[in-house]
């Protein structure tokens, strides 16, 4: 677990983590941040984890974290919809505030509709 692919393994996620969250306009004051996130945290992470458990991928790995993605993205969405004042304040572009609050409803619906055919897929 110490060895060479566990150091990329950490660099790669020390990497993104700055990336996401650091420089003069990072990924999550845009509104890209809820979808990188999803991206990251849903796909990548997960791909990570099961790669280092079990030395290989599955096509039902892979295929098992998509409705993830869309959860993740859900409650980045709904979180920065709580903060959606602090956001403005801070010069934000969230995805929450180019959509105004009340097609958020909807964005979220949509979410949620992408993520159904994966689940029912995996039953």
């Amino acid at each position: 677990m110490a060895g060479i692919n566990s150091y990329s393994n950490r660099r790669y996620m020390y990497g993104s983590r700055f990336f996401y969250t650091a420089g003069p306009k990072p990924v999550s004051s845009t509104p890209f941040g809820e979808i990188f996130a999803g991206g990251f945290l849903g796909t990548v992470l997960f791909l990570l984890v099961c790669f280092v458990s079990n030395r290989k991928i599955y096509i039902f790995i892979c295929s098992s974290f998509t409705s993830d993605f869309f959860v993740i993205a859900q409650i980045l969405t709904v979180n920065n919809t709580c903060d959606i004042k602090g956001d403005r304040a801070a010069g934000r572009k969230t995805l929450s505030i180019n959509c105004r609050k009340k097609n958020i409803s909807i964005l979220l619906f949509f979410l949620n509709q992408l993520q159904l055919p994966y689940l029912l897929w995996l039953q």
